[in-house]
């Protein structure tokens, strides 16, 4: 029987090896200096460019594809669709870079500049096949993730599709707002 306790020791056991791996490979290396460069030039780029007089509004449409992307890593490593093999920080999972950052940055800038559904949907397929076809290949090849048991179009279609959710929701909290 598995207990609680023999879960926690298999977490710590894994943190260990996990910062082991990323003390001796990850940080500091030219893959880690990449990924810190990417973060802070797409902060630079999307804050630069983002509308501040709707900044709450378009910092809540973030914010929910943040938690979306986030609720899919965890979901897919733990499930081993796909699994982390350079890190930012040493945390299991690892959404830091994907989740936290480049992916809800650049959705913010769709969200911001597509003033209807029509051209939301068209923007919001194009940056869920960069995304799909392109940025998770691309992190593929350089050996920072491992797609095991998942489709680059599985990234596309739960892009988009959160990303759909998300519009709806902002305009729902947006209308009932207006109402009040």
């Amino acid at each position: 029987m598995v207990t609680s306790e023999m879960i926690r020791q298999a977490k710590m056991t894994m943190h260990e090896y996990v910062l082991a791996k990323w003390l001796a490979e990850d940080v500091f290396s030219p893959k880690w200096w990449g990924f810190v460069a990417l973060i802070i030039v797409s902060y630079i780029i999307c804050f630069s460019l983002l509308d501040k007089r709707r900044f709450t509004q378009i910092l809540l449409f973030g914010s929910l594809m943040a938690v979306s992307s986030v609720v899919i890593s965890i979901f897919g490593s733990n499930f081993n669709l796909w699994s982390y093999k350079s890190r930012i920080v040493p945390t299991i999972p690892s959404p830091f870079v994907y989740d936290l950052t480049i992916i809800p940055l650049y959705y913010m800038l769709v969200y911001q500049y597509s003033p209807n559904w029509k051209s939301f949907l068209m923007w919001n397929g194009v940056l869920a096949g960069i995304i799909g076809f392109g940025y998770f290949p691309a992190l593929s090849a350089l050996k920072v993730v491992s797609i095991e048991n998942w489709s680059y179009f599985g990234f596309f279609a739960v892009n988009f599709s959160f990303a759909v959710i998300a519009r709806a929701v902002v305009l729902g909290v947006m209308a009932s707002e207006r109402k009040h």
